[in-house]
Parts: structure tokens; sequence; C-alpha cells
């Protein structure tokens, strides 16, 4: 009796591995996805700062004050 629910508790954990298994790819996706959104967002910004900087220093080379 014992040896069959050990059995059937150790039938059952092997079911629900894929189960694990596919939630445990959709909290590593997620994760994922919100690290590549908060570095593109950085990415950006570090590039608009980084073009804003030189775009001023072009103007003030190409069009001396008067």
């Amino acid at each position: 009796m014992a040896f069959s629910l050990t059995a059937a508790v150790g039938y059952v954990s092997v079911l629900s591995l894929p189960l694990k298994r596919a939630e445990t790819k959709a909290k590593v996706r997620a994760a994922a996805e919100e690290f590549l959104t908060e570095t593109e967002a950085a990415m950006r910004h570090e590039f608009e700062k980084k073009t804003l900087a030189a775009t001023k220093q072009v103007r003030g080379v190409g069009f001396p004050k008067s």
C-alpha cells in the first residue's frame, strides 16, 4: 500500500514537471524582456545625449559667434 502511494505521488510529480518547466520558462522570458526594455531605454537615452552633445559641438565649430 505504501509503495503504491509512493509510486502514485512520484508519477504525479513527474507529470507536473512540464508544467513547472513552462512556468519557469515564462518567468525567465518575462525577466529577459524587462531587462531588454530597460537596456534599450538606457541605450536610447545615452545615444540621444551623445548626439545632442555632438550636434552642439558641430554647431559651435561651424557657426562661430560674431
